[in-house]
């Protein structure tokens, strides 16, 4: 035959040169969403993890402010505990000076009628008066040692309770804050999540158009090949 090969050889390159580019393009735009998934699991892994370490820092904050403010109002107990304990001790040990006192002047008082040659019938008597009127005086002593005591307990209660209630007031806007910060971490990482999945499905479906592309080059390669080799045998013979 007189056929000229120059034409349907050309034919040949330039089909065969259309199916590898596009073949080449769909290979290309399959690594890319498969590099694009692996950096966007690491991103987002990094930013789950720095929102973690922020969330614990805060939530580890909160925590030593709240036991803190617990352990001042465990110290208001035990301040007005110990301030109860001194001020009885306190009650008790004058108590003791003015019992001493009182006996050693009676005492005294006993030896010096007995040295004047009084019976012991009018050394009594004289000795219960002056029992008796040292008596009033001490439980005089005693009773306004007792009111102010009580007065000074009874101011420290109440600022001791001003104090409580400024505590509880701290305490519970710690807990609230605490709550706060956990409820935006959930919240924080629940919009990550989601915006990762949103994101990771939308590779995923590229990926796959990726690939059904290769396949359907592939089919249509196939199919050239075949339809070239019938070609270029027709022009060989």
């Amino acid at each position: 035959m007189a056929y000229s090969v120059a034409g349907p050889w050309g034919l040949v390159a330039v089909m065969a040169a259309g199916i590898y580019g596009a073949f080449w393009l769909s290979q290309q735009r399959e690594q890319q969403a498969a590099v694009a998934s692996t950096t966007l699991t690491t991103a987002e892994g990094k930013l789950l993890e720095a929102l973690r370490q922020e969330s614990e820092e805060q939530l580890a904050g909160k925590d030593q402010e709240i036991a803190d403010i617990r352990g001042k109002l465990a110290g208001l107990d035990q301040d007005r505990e110990r301030l109860r304990v001194e001020s009885d001790a306190r009650i008790s040990a004058r108590e003791r000076e003015l019992a001493d006192s009182m006996a050693a002047t009676l005492e005294a008082e006993r030896q010096k009628l007995l040295a004047t040659g009084l019976s012991e019938a009018a050394v009594a008597k004289r000795l219960a008066d002056l029992e008796a009127g040292i008596r009033a005086t001490t439980d005089k002593e005693l009773a306004a040692l007792k009111q102010q005591a009580e007065a000074e307990r009874l101011a420290q209660e109440q600022a001791a309770e001003r104090l409580r209630s400024e505590y509880q007031q701290s305490l519970n806007q710690a807990q609230a804050d605490r709550t706060r910060i956990q409820e935006e971490a959930v919240r924080k990482q629940a919009d990550l999540e989601a915006g990762y999945r949103q994101k990771q499905l939308a590779l995923e479906q590229d990926k796959a158009a990726a690939v059904a592309a290769l396949d359907a080059l592939r089919r249509a390669q196939e199919k050239e090949s075949l339809v070239l080799d019938q070609f270029v045998s027709f022009y060989r013979e």
